[in-house]
């Protein structure tokens, strides 16, 4: 598929297993992108891009967990269900297609003396 030149790159440091991973997503029409993936995990290097792809607005926007057929190939593949790479391509897409805005997104354990 032709991409329009833009790449939107999200990177995934997912946590105590260590993995960095690269979301590349790539628009190809005005509401289709295509996605890649560069992993030190082999579980994610292995995910089925192509199965994913071209990704739509109605992909991205589906709120329904089961059935959404991003996060349906993503666990094929990995077998840790809070791994952040399946959101990371949805958010991806989302930047890529002009439906968000690329902002940083965090998940952090604060310390028990800490206030929340």
């Amino acid at each position: 598929m032709k991409n329009d030149g833009k790449v939107t790159v999200v990177e995934v440091l997912a946590g105590a297993c260590g993995f960095v991973t690269l979301v590349k997503a790539y628009r190809t029409s005005a509401g289709e992108a295509v996605i890649q993936l560069e992993s030190d995990c082999d579980s994610v290097a292995a995910l089925n891009t192509d199965a994913m792809s071209p990704i739509t607005v109605r992909d991205l926007l589906k709120t329904d967990r089961s059935g959404n057929r991003i996060l349906d190939e993503v666990a094929k593949v990995v077998q840790h269900p809070s791994c952040p790479v399946g959101i990371a391509i949805i958010k991806a897409g989302e930047v890529a297609l002009g439906l968000n805005v690329p902002a940083r997104v965090r998940i952090e354990f604060k310390d028990d003396s800490e206030e929340a």
